[in-house]
């Protein structure tokens, strides 16, 4: 390909994103580029590995711009948890800043013998289950698991955060936001743990991503 064709085609892509990138079909595109890279999702032996639920506390803090957005912090926000299902984005409105949305369990949602039990899956920003366990009440995944949206602060912490894998347990901080861009769009943070569908997912502006899976067992 001569190079004025190869640049022809970029700027015929370029195009296509712009008046396109809210399609659905663009949004399956992405879940079905995310798929092809996903990673073998990290096992452990049974038992919950993450005991505590995320720490959050309202917080007054002025907004401050990023990538031209305006971010408008409402909470500090602190977890740990297993990562039970990651989302890579690159063609949504949002992508540019938040590129990657985990799926995050704790309690019994870390333990091995109840999470392999459990399919999780995402796509447009959101997340799904489904399982099959006599008895099992949804409650406990919705009480403890979160779907969050992740704007890295900085390329170290953006760099990790695409390379996390299914099944690292992480410690994630910083602050749920709402998120303000142009001709009044707001992306607003959920701020309950309780809640389900559009609207319950969180949107965090990530300070510290931290791997922490070589300090658990793990089972080969």
């Amino acid at each position: 390909m001569t190079l004025w064709r190869f640049l022809v085609l970029i700027s015929l892509l370029g195009v296509g994103y712009h008046f396109f990138k809210d399609d659905p079909l663009i949004t399956k595109f992405d879940h079905y580029v995310s798929s092809l890279i996903k990673f073998g999702s990290i096992r452990y032996a049974p038992g919950v590995l993450v005991q505590n639920s995320p720490s959050q506390i309202n917080v007054r803090r002025p907004s401050f711009n990023h990538e031209n957005y305006e971010i408008l912090p409402v909470a500090s926000f602190s977890l740990r948890g297993r990562v039970l299902s990651k989302e890579r984005y690159w063609l949504d409105k949002q992508s540019n800043i938040s590129p990657v949305d985990i799926v995050i369990g704790w309690g019994p949602m870390s333990d091995q013998s109840m999470v392999e039990k459990i399919n999780f899956s995402q796509g447009i920003r959101l997340y799904s289950y489904d399982y099959n366990i006599p008895g099992f009440s949804v409650r406990t995944i919705i009480s403890n698991s979160a779907n969050i949206h992740l704007i890295p602060s900085n390329v170290n912490i953006k760099n990790a955060i695409i390379n996390v894998k299914e099944g690292d347990i992480v410690a994630v901080s910083g602050y749920l936001v709402n998120v303000r861009g142009q001709n009044s769009w707001l992306w607003k943070t959920s701020l309950s743990r309780e809640d389900i569908g559009e609207g319950s997912t969180e949107i965090m502006w990530v300070e510290r991503f931290v791997i922490l899976t070589g300090s658990f067992p793990r089972v080969e």
